[in-house]
């Protein structure tokens, strides 16, 4: 067993020399602005500024400081409505959209009336006031891409970012190692905690927003020197939603070039999926779930031998999310996502013979809480806690026999035959646990200006438990597999 623990403490010191202050968290976004007069855009202290959203519980409100500036913080990513108010001046209302992780600045110009009034604006062009390097994309755009709807596929379409890597489920930012990124969902690290790649804690109907950073990051994400990919799955609402998908595939769809003579195989293979969410109380608690449900087989041929292979595929994913409302400017949202594979496939991507043949179990599930609170106007208090499970089982021979041993070819190509490779007996556990708190103050004077303070914590864990056995018999022979007259393998 290989554990490996890490405690890390961040602060971070943001200051706006106009008076704004730039965002950092992981799975909400917030909103700023100044507030001024129209006239000669002199800052106005002590405005109300209402937040409403169909993705925020309840109405949250907040005031302008001494220097017009405002700060709402622990926002969903949506469509947001602002109203500026005060007493003697006319009501302003703004629309905003806030992204995952991001800042939308709204400013407001109040004037001077005898009647109130209620000025209504298009949705106006975030400004984007942070240092860092970050791309979202929400779902209901890219589901209007010709591209798949998975977050790495969607992560693809970030600028300084390849999936030119040496595993499947890889990425490369800024030229870093392709394992040395954070893959992050409803916040929690769902790394593989050898490959580096994202484990499956997905149903991709459910996915809300991807936030794909690449440089400038915050301290706060942590391990890593390339990028991190942040995706936040929906959450419900104060109405009644759902939706059913029925994905379906077959090889003998794909065109074929005219010199290719070989037809593809017809096999239908069928993905369903479903969701919704809704109130269980309305603005104090909602709902939301997803299902995932995949039955395929994929038919092919052993490369070099050209013996018939079929890849099945067996796939349950199921998600439950709560998001409730403790008080104003209070939230608690738990997630639980559980991800049940099993298949039939070749035991490595270079295995040549039949009796390689595998049956892996694979068990994948993360479970979260997070708790956001506002104390008073100025302070926002977090704290998490996470644990994600991934194992494999029957991935591998059981026999002890000497003659069922695996064999690896020793010359030219390297291929792999005469038993499965790895031990079904010596299952392994990849796993990881993690809790983390912050505090963020909002700290303004007339004469130092605004600025946003925030300090954390964090307590990581990653666990691998195993033996790493390559065989059940004990021994792995390399020799080359005899051939005949026509250098095919006998």
């Amino acid at each position: 067993m290989k554990r490996l623990a890490s405690w890390s403490l961040v602060l971070c010191v943001l200051v706006a020399a106009s008076a704004r202050a730039a965002a950092q968290g992981e799975q909400t976004g917030l909103v700023t602005g100044r507030v001024t007069t129209s006239a000669d855009s002199q800052p106005l202290a002590g405005v109300t500024v209402s937040v409403s959203s169909p993705a925020l519980l309840g109405v949250r409100t907040t005031a302008s400081d001494v220097n017009g500036v405002y700060l709402v913080r622990n926002l969903p990513p949506g469509e947001y409505t602002l109203v500026f108010e005060i007493d003697g001046l006319a009501k302003q209302q703004r629309a905003a959209r806030v992204p995952l992780g991001g800042t939308a600045t709204i400013d407001a110009g109040m004037t001077f009336v005898i009647e109130e009034t209620v000025q209504v604006t298009a949705l106006a062009q975030p400004a984007w006031l942070q240092p860092r390097t970050s791309q979202n994309f929400v779902q209901s755009e890219t589901v209007l891409l010709p591209v798949g709807r998975s977050p790495f596929l969607i992560a693809d379409l970030a600028s300084g970012l390849t999936d030119n890597t040496p595993n499947a489920n890889q990425v490369t930012v800024s030229g870093a190692f392709a394992y040395d990124n954070v893959w992050l969902i409803n916040g929690v690290d769902v790394n593989d905690n050898v490959l580096g790649s994202s484990n499956n804690l997905f149903v991709e109907e459910a996915i809300g927003e991807v936030q794909v950073l690449t440089s400038g990051i915050s301290a706060e994400y942590g391990r890593f020197s390339g990028g991190v990919i942040n995706v936040i799955t929906r959450s419900g609402g104060n109405s009644f939603s759902g939706g059913f998908r029925l994905n379906l595939s077959n090889p003998s769809w794909s065109a074929e070039t005219p010199f290719e003579t070989s037809q593809r195989t017809s096999k239908l293979s069928k993905v369903h999926e479903g969701i919704i969410g809704g109130p269980l109380l309305k603005d104090q608690l909602w709902f939301f779930g997803a299902g995932r449900w995949e039955r395929s087989s994929t038919q092919g041929a052993f490369p070099q031998t050209a013996a018939p292979l079929v890849t099945e595929t067996d796939n349950d994913r199921y998600e439950l999310k709560l998001t409730g409302s403790l008080g104003p400017g209070h939230t608690l949202r738990g997630s639980f996502v559980d991800n049940d594979l099993t298949g039939a496939q070749a035991s490595l991507p270079f295995s040549i013979d039949p009796r390689a043949y595998v049956h892996p179990h694979t068990p994948n599930r993360l479970f979260v809480a997070n708790y956001a609170g506002v104390v008073g106007s100025r302070l926002l208090a977090t704290a998490q806690y996470s644990r994600k499970h991934w194992g494999v089982r029957n991935n591998g021979n059981t026999s002890t026999d000497i003659l069922d041993s695996p064999f690896l070819t020793r010359t030219g190509t390297m291929y792999q035959y005469n038993a499965p490779y790895f031990d079904s007996t010596d299952p392994e556990d990849r796993n990881n646990h993690q809790a983390t708190a912050s505090l963020a103050y909002f700290a303004s004077t007339a004469r130092l200006g605004s600025h946003d303070v925030k300090g954390g914590v964090e307590q990581f864990t990653s666990t691998r438990i195993g033996g790493n056995s390559q065989t059940s018999t004990g021994y792995v022979f390399l020799a080359d597999f005899a051939t005949g007259s026509n250098g095919a393998p006998l």
